[in-house]
C-alpha cells in the first residue's frame, strides 16, 4: 500500500520539546518531516453504518508524518496525523458538511511486514443513516497489519500484498466492530511518474455494530469493493490521480435494509507535497 502524502522529507534536529518525546518512540538522532494536501473529487461513496451516497462529492485530505521515513534504512517508522473532510454538493438528501475524519496513528514497516495502530474520530455534521436519522459522532481504537508478498522491483511487474484492518467502537457503539480485507497491487511504469494501483477488499460487521446502524441481529459479511487508481506525478510536489471504484453488497439481509445493492464510483484527486 502506497500513500501519496508520505514521498518529500525535510531532516530536522530535534529541538523542539514534542519532537523529543516523538524521538523517545523512535530509536533515531534525527527525524523527518513530510506533509502533504489531497482534494478529490467522486461521484458516490459507501460508508459503513450509513450505506451509499450518491452525488458530486468534494472530499479535502491533509496528512502530517514524522519519524523515520526513509526507505534506505532497516525500518521504517512513524507518526501520522490525518484529518479528512466530505461535502455533498449536488445529488442526493443533506447537501452540505457531511463527515470529517480525524486519525492519529504509529506506522511501522519491518521487512515485508506493516503494523499500525490507530485511535480515529468521526463526525457527522449532516450525514444519516438508511433510515434517515443522524449518525453520532464516534470513535474507535484500529489496527492494521500488511504483508508485501511481492516486492517492486522483482520480476518488474509491481509490488503485490495483502492487509487486514480492524476497527473497535469505544465511544457510541462499545463493542461494535467492523473489519476488512484487501489484496493490493502498485506498478511503476518505466518513467517512474505514474503508478497504476489495485484493490480488492472484502469488508464485515459484528452483530453489535449492525443492531446499532441496521437493526440487525447478526453478524454480516458486508461488501466487496474492487478499486483501480492510475496515479501520475505532475511535478516532484504534485500529482494527478483518477479512479474507479465498484461496490457490491453481499449481504442479503443488509440489502433489504439499504435500497442500492451496488454503488459505482468515479473520482478525480489532486494532491501536493512538501
Amino acid at each position: 500500500m502506497v500513500n501519496k502524502l508520505q514521498t518529500k522529507k525535510i531532516r530536522i534536529s530535534l529541538s523542539t520539546p514534542v519532537l523529543i518525546l516523538l524521538s523517545l518512540a523512535i530509536p533515531f538522532y534525527t527525524q523527518d518531516i513530510s506533509f502533504g494536501a489531497k482534494l478529490s473529487v467522486e461521484y458516490a461513496n459507501y460508508i459503513q453504518g450509513a450505506g451509499f451516497t450518491r452525488g458530486s462529492i468534494i472530499s479535502p485530505v491533509l496528512g502530517l508524518d514524522i519519524g523515520n521515513l526513509s526507505s534506505v534504512l532497516k525500518n521504517i517508522c512513524f507518526f501520522s496525523a490525518r484529518t479528512q473532510g466530505e461535502f455533498l454538493v449536488a445529488g442526493s438528501k443533506n447537501k452540505g458538511f457531511q463527515e470529517m475524519d480525524i486519525s492519529l496513528s504509529y506506522n511501522t514497516f519491518l521487512w515485508k511486514f506493516s503494523l499500525t495502530p490507530s485511535v480515529n474520530l468521526n463526525i457527522f455534521p449532516a450525514r444519516t443513516n438508511y433510515s434517515d436519522e443522524a449518525l453520532p459522532i464516534t470513535a474507535d481504537f484500529g489496527f492494521s497489519v500488511g504483508f508485501n508478498i511481492l516486492d517492486y522491483n522483482m520480476y518488474s511487474i509491481g509490488n503485490f500484498g495483502i492487509y487486514t484492518d480492524h476497527k473497535l467502537d469505544f465511544l457510541t457503539t462499545p463493542g461494535g466492530y467492523i473489519g476488512e480485507i484487501g489484496l493490493y497491487h502498485n506498478h511503476w511504469f518505466a518513467n517512474s511518474y505514474a503508478r497504476l494501483s489495485s484493490e480488492l477488499i472484502l469488508d464485515w460487521a459484528n452483530r453489535r455494530y449492525n443492531q446499532h446502524y441496521f437493526n440487525l441481529d447478526k453478524t454480516t459479511i458486508s461488501n466487496l469493493r474492487a478499486k483501480v487508481s492510475l496515479s501520475y506525478d505532475l511535478c516532484t510536489s504534485c500529482f494527478i490521480e483518477p479512479s474507479l471504484q465498484f461496490n457490491y453488497m453481499l449481504d442479503k439481509a443488509l440489502h433489504n435494509q439499504i435500497s442500492d445493492l451496488s454503488l459505482f464510483n468515479a473520482g478525480l484527486s489532486f494532491g501536493l507535497i512538501y
